[in-house]
């Protein structure tokens, strides 16, 4: 896992903050940040009306500020931007983290049916970094880490990157690598326990060459394996998260490549807009295009304050 020198962290509106900034203080502390950017952005294609009502509720520079140093400040000599921009908010996050070359970006998510569930997915999609989306009112506590797996370069950057938070937090680290099995051999007792029995052995293998090509720091890793017959790896995943009580999900992303970008596994998307607990989308930058693909537009407003 790339060090996350730089983080991005995206504020819609203040109440968003108590939560989401209390989250992200906690992953720049054991990240070590060297820079925090703390981006408010109100969305240009709002009605003026509402425009106007959002913009008695949203924070001014000085409470952005504000924010900031409460949840950033003393984290280690690092340095702190607040910037508000009237803009789209992916065309806004996307430019505002390639112009920054950040390495992480922040996200809140208040619902799966919500607008920010779409942007974050949207944002994971065409990011050149990582992201981490942060659900509604999550306990700012790191203590047990979920990987799902395969035996991939994805993979293997996800568990590294989950045993070096570990290594800050002392989290547990649980790998969950869900394997298809046949429904036909379902049918048949017999044949469907032979099935499972050579699956979950050639997943077993698979998990071992994975860990044994991952950097673990010397933090413990479980792997586990769940069989799946009915083509439902996010929900079970989702399940494992519920049942274990996981505090965050540590998946591998693929990066982007070109204009049009790579489009998301179906299970990143699936957690991103649906886990309860927030989505760590770990992307290797140095195998990402330099284009998101976006354009800017014209006239967009932005109001800057820089503290060191």
């Amino acid at each position: 896992m790339e060090k996350l020198d730089k983080i991005l962290v995206c504020l819609k509106d203040r109440h968003q903050a108590p939560w989401l900034l209390s989250y992200a203080g906690l992953i720049s502390r054991v990240c070590g940040s060297r820079q925090v950017h703390l981006l408010h952005v109100t969305d240009i294609a709002e009605p003026s009306k509402q425009v106007g009502l959002s913009q008695a509720k949203e924070p001014d520079a000085a409470e952005l500020s504000a924010l900031a140093d409460a949840h950033f400040r003393g984290h280690g000599g690092e340095e702190i931007a607040c910037r508000s921009i009237v803009e789209s908010p992916m065309v806004a996050i996307l430019n505002y983290a390639l112009d920054q070359s950040a390495d992480l970006v922040v996200m809140g998510r208040r619902g799966p049916e919500r607008d920010e569930a779409t942007l974050a997915r949207r944002v994971t999609m065409k990011s050149t970094c990582s992201v981490l989306v942060v659900p509604r009112s999550t306990e700012a506590r790191i203590d047990e880490i979920l990987v799902p797996v395969r035996n991939s370069e994805c993979s293997a950057r996800a568990v590294e990157a989950a045993c070096r938070i570990a290594t800050v937090t002392r989290a547990k680290v649980r790998c969950l690598h869900v394997f298809p099995v046949s429904a036909i051999c379902a049918e048949s007792e017999p044949a469907f326990a032979e099935h499972l029995a050579l699956m979950l052995k050639a997943t077993e293998r698979e998990n071992e060459i994975l860990l044994s090509s991952v950097d673990t720091g010397g933090v413990a890793v479980d792997c586990r394996c769940a069989p799946d017959s009915a083509g439902r790896p996010a929900e079970i995943i989702l399940e494992t998260v519920y049942r274990e009580g996981a505090s965050l999900v540590v998946i591998g992303a693929r990066g982007r490549s070109g204009a049009a970008g790579v489009l998301l596994g179906a299970v990143t998307e699936h957690l991103i807009c649906e886990s309860p607990v927030p989505v760590l989308a770990v992307k290797n930058r140095s195998a990402c295009g330099c284009s998101t693909g976006i354009v800017r537009r014209k006239g967009s407003a932005s109001r800057m304050a820089l503290a060191v």
